[in-house]
């Protein structure tokens, strides 16, 4: 049996393995693969690429703290990998591994299934790390009119100005999180890719306080444990329409599946199988 793994340090809470395996049991795969976690520890990492090429793993997601470290051990990079500058999807080609980033177009899918039109709108994405990155991207792609980054350290979101002025032709500006109040009136779209409001020591923290928020303006968050963080909830009591981590999760997953068997990935049963998982775990 060939088994496809995620990898990162810690990795306890990851909910990979229960849409993976409803998937590949619905793709009649279940006898063929397998999908597991492993913790991966810094020092571990070059054997554990050794690992992949050995053929000890078919595949693998690569989490935090090794997006950006597994790059060097890589043949090839996908373009979404090279321009976000983070893998989370390992696969195998004619003998070479290649690093790839279904983030980005994972969390577009997630808007898409809600219907969400992009053209001359004005995103705020809201933080300066790798799922910023993976999220201006993917606005950028799908030439939103502006994308504005707000971040505590204006270093590290001009940083990612820098990187992603030669991926995309979208207009990018950054502000610091003072700025935010002010320039939430031009924002169309908010997404929160921190980790506040995160089960935990975060979950009672909110990104932005909920009575700056416009009525008009979708409010993403990519948290997706819980469901519904605090800033979402404060955007439903606004009016916002909002949308939660759960797809984005989802629809990363069903692009790396895909990429490790060739077929076609039912994301319909793994939503499924995410949602009952929460629902008996009582994160919902």
């Amino acid at each position: 049996m060939d088994r496809l793994v995620v990898a990162g340090d810690p990795i306890g809470e990851s909910l990979s393995p229960i849409i993976h395996n409803a998937a590949l049991k619905e793709m009649g795969l279940e006898d063929r693969f397998e999908y597991t976690k492993k913790r991966v520890k810094k020092d571990r990492l070059k054997f554990f690429i050794e690992d992949i090429r050995k053929g000890k793993f078919a595949g693998a997601n690569v989490t935090i703290p090794h997006k950006r470290d597994v790059i060097e051990y890589m043949d090839e990079l996908s373009d979404s990998a090279s321009a976000i500058g983070a893998v989370n999807t390992i696969y195998k080609r004619d003998r070479k591994l290649i690093g790839d980033n279904t983030d980005s177009i994972g969390f577009i899918r997630s808007l898409e299934d809600e219907g969400v039109d992009f053209r001359d709108r004005t995103a705020m994405v809201l933080g300066a790390g790798g799922a910023a990155r993976a999220v201006v991207y993917a606005l950028g792609k799908k030439e939103v009119k502006n994308i504005i980054i707000a971040n505590r350290s204006p270093d590290s979101a001009e940083r990612v100005e820098d990187e992603m002025r030669g991926c995309i032709n979208t207009e990018i500006s950054v502000i610091t999180i003072q700025d935010v109040k002010s320039k939430l009136k031009d924002a169309d779209i908010v997404v929160n890719t921190t980790p506040v409001g995160m089960k935990g020591k975060l979950v009672d923290q909110r990104v932005i306080p909920g009575n700056w928020l416009s009525p008009r303006t979708l409010v993403v968050d990519i948290v997706y444990i819980p469901p519904k963080t605090k800033l979402l909830r404060d955007a439903e009591k606004r009016g916002c329409k909002t949308i939660s981590g759960f797809g984005m999760l989802v629809h990363q997953g069903a692009e790396a599946l895909e990429r490790w068997t060739g077929k076609e990935v039912p994301v319909k049963v793994m939503k499924d199988a995410l949602l009952e998982y929460l629902e008996e775990t009582h994160e919902t």
